[in-house]
């Protein structure tokens, strides 16, 4: 899974993301930017890791969401929720 998400380029390998990682919130919040097809925007709102927290709220997406530092799996729920009804 990880290799098919490298090669659709939804993760970078320079990230040093393996299986076995927890998600940071903004890992999470990147990868989920990225498989709505935003990278652009949020490159353009200033990149990593900025631009990808701005448009994840403009969407919407973060709406009900608070993140520790690494993502709980009721975070990750929620934050799933918000995808699919954005």
């Amino acid at each position: 899974m990880i290799f098919n998400a490298e090669q659709m380029g939804i993760i970078s390998s320079a990230a040093g993301v393996s299986k076995n990682d927890i998600l940071s919130a903004n890992e999470a919040i990147t990868i989920v930017v990225r498989i709505l097809g935003y990278e652009l925007r949020a490159k353009e709102s200033g990149g990593y890791p900025a631009g990808y927290m701005n448009v994840a709220m403009h969407l919407g997406l973060l709406d009900g969401v608070t993140f520790d530092e690494k993502v709980t799996y009721s975070q990750a729920i929620a934050l799933l929720g918000n995808v699919l009804t954005y």
